[in-house]
């Protein structure tokens, strides 16, 4: 649809109400089309630069001016403008009252209400014989509680368009928040195995180039790696939808991982996957958890205790849930470790609890460290 199509199908409307109001007013002789006209226009041309409280206000004074100075006697024609008069006043006090944020856009919305309050005297005080009192009062009153009613409705729906908007930016900023913690799980975990090898091959580089060449070998290839955790990173910032719906977390990344760790000079590692795990119908925010606390795990071990003779990663099927397990043979301690850690186990065990699992991590034993999750299905 042309962007044009609806702003003219509103100016047309508006104008084909002007239309008829000028055409009664020529037949009759008559205003009592006039309100009827303008807030129907109001309505179909939309909020202006400066919201509706201006179209609002005009269409209460052109009210009240036709109430007070209507002077034909009540006909049915008269009655039929009166009704969609009402109609359209309401609808545009909800409509102004939806977007309503300063004090002339109150006392807009309070002449309107005021307006739709009174404009039941019009008719009622010069029909044949007229109205009475009791009776004007009474659905005077009727009509003033329709616009006050109108007006709470668009206040409602104000309410909960801001409450979906708070919603919406709070979702945004939890994914961000998300996507910082992948970034910092996946990229921590290569560089720190750059920075072992760097190590290990500053200290055996003089008396045996060859291992000095392999461990620029895995630092090439645990760089590529961290620069492709980046790159996926930002491609999901940029919400391409394949990579939203490929997390990049599973069952085999695990096992790819574990081997990674192994190679680029961490402990012995195993990974043990039963066969209910296996057969589980794992999700992709489950499967991407998993990765994600093995990936914590092992970078952890990395850090801390490089020294590990074995590290193991399990992973068992109970019922309903997923449970991992990460465990090494040494204390997670190491005089010279790398300051300021910590946060990733903090915000991994924040993540696991939003899902709805139990997360612990600690001592295992005198000599070892687990760290174990259930993530629910």
């Amino acid at each position: 649809m042309h962007p044009w199509i609806k702003p003219a199908a509103r100016w047309s409307a508006a104008a084909a109400a002007l239309g008829a109001a000028a055409f009664d007013a020529a037949a009759t002789g008559s205003a009592a089309a006039a309100p009827a006209a303008v807030a129907v226009a109001a309505l179909a041309a939309g909020p202006g630069r400066r919201g509706r409280a201006p179209a609002v206000a005009l269409t209460a004074a052109v009210s009240l001016a036709v109430t007070a100075g209507f002077g034909a006697a009540a006909s049915n024609r008269a009655a039929a403008w009166w009704l969609l008069e009402t109609a359209a006043v309401l609808c545009l006090i909800a409509a102004g009252s939806r977007t309503a944020r300063t004090r002339f856009d109150g006392a807009a919305l309070a002449l309107a209400v005021a307006a739709a309050g009174l404009s039941p005297l019009r008719l009622g005080l010069r029909m044949d014989p007229p109205s009475d009192a009791a009776e004007l009062a009474v659905l005077a009153l009727l009509w003033a509680a329709a616009g006050a009613a109108a007006a709470a409705a668009g206040r409602w729906l104000h309410r909960l368009r801001r409450d979906r908007e708070r919603a919406v930016a709070e979702a945004r900023r939890s994914q961000r928040l998300s996507l910082a913690r992948d970034l910092h799980d996946y990229v921590a975990h290569d560089v720190t195995g750059i920075v072992v090898q760097a190590q290990a091959a500053q200290v055996v580089g003089e008396r045996d180039p060859a291992q000095a060449l392999a461990a620029l070998e895995r630092i090439e290839s645990a760089g590529l790696q961290a620069l492709a955790s980046l790159d996926r990173t930002v491609l999901l910032l940029r919400e391409h939808e394949a990579l939203l719906r490929d997390p990049g977390g599973g069952f085999a990344d695990i096992v790819v991982l574990a081997r990674r760790f192994e190679e680029g000079g961490g402990a012995r590692t195993s990974v043990d996957i039963d066969a209910a795990a296996a057969g589980l119908p794992v999700t992709e925010a489950v499967g991407a958890l998993a990765h994600r606390i093995v990936t914590e795990a092992l970078t952890n071990v990395r850090r801390h205790a490089p020294e590990a003779a074995d590290v193991r990663v399990r992973l068992r099927g109970l019922a309903g849930a997923l449970a991992v397990e990460v465990a090494n043979d040494v204390p997670a301690e190491r005089p010279g470790g790398r300051p300021g850690g910590g946060l990733g186990l903090r915000q991994l065990a924040g993540s696991v609890r939003e899902a709805g699992g139990t997360f612990d991590a600690g001592p295992a034993g005198p000599e070892g460290w687990r760290l174990s999750a259930v993530l629910p299905l």
